[in-house]
């Protein structure tokens, strides 16, 4: 993850601030797994804890930019991802976070 750190002490685990001079964070393993739920119940999960969600890009390398397809979107990108965070998602925005697969390393 670059700009932003999972933080799993918290139950379900949210985004947090990195730690100090770290660039990229590890993330776990991320599970799709297709479910149907109502706008209803998630409003009411979350808004007892103050939750927010993320809309989180996944890329297949840090460079964020690639050829244009046919759908719109880079060839370097792969979908995006809710995550849950205790900040609204442009506090998030601003430090440009995203889910990376590999490092340019």
């Amino acid at each position: 993850m670059s700009g932003a750190r999972w933080d799993s002490s918290t139950s379900g685990g949210v985004l947090a601030e990195p730690l100090a001079r770290q660039l990229y964070s590890s993330m776990p393993v991320i599970w799709l797994r297709p479910t149907v739920r109502s706008a209803d119940e998630a409003k009411i999960l979350d808004a007892t804890q103050q939750i927010h969600h993320v809309t989180c890009p996944i890329y297949k390398t840090s460079k964020r930019h690639g050829v244009l397809s046919t759908t719109g979107h880079s060839t370097n990108f792969i979908l995006s991802v809710k995550l849950r965070s205790l900040m609204p998602e442009k506090h998030w925005a601003k430090r440009g976070v995203a889910l990376l697969t590999q490092l340019d390393d």
